[in-house]
């Protein structure tokens, strides 16, 4: 299944966001699902695509 996500790219956000969002990022690829994001390297994008 193929996954959307949308976050913000900023780097001023609070750590625990961004572990949210790697966590999150390592569950979707644990369920053998594809991430389709913004192609952010930086904020939830980044660590989201990190998790993957």
């Amino acid at each position: 299944m193929n996954i959307c996500l949308y976050g913000a790219s900023s780097t001023e956000l609070d750590a625990r966001y961004l572990d949210a969002a790697y966590d999150l990022g390592r569950r979707i690829a644990a369920g053998g699902h594809t991430m389709v994001y913004g192609g952010g390297a930086q904020g939830v994008m980044g660590a989201a695509a990190r998790g993957v």
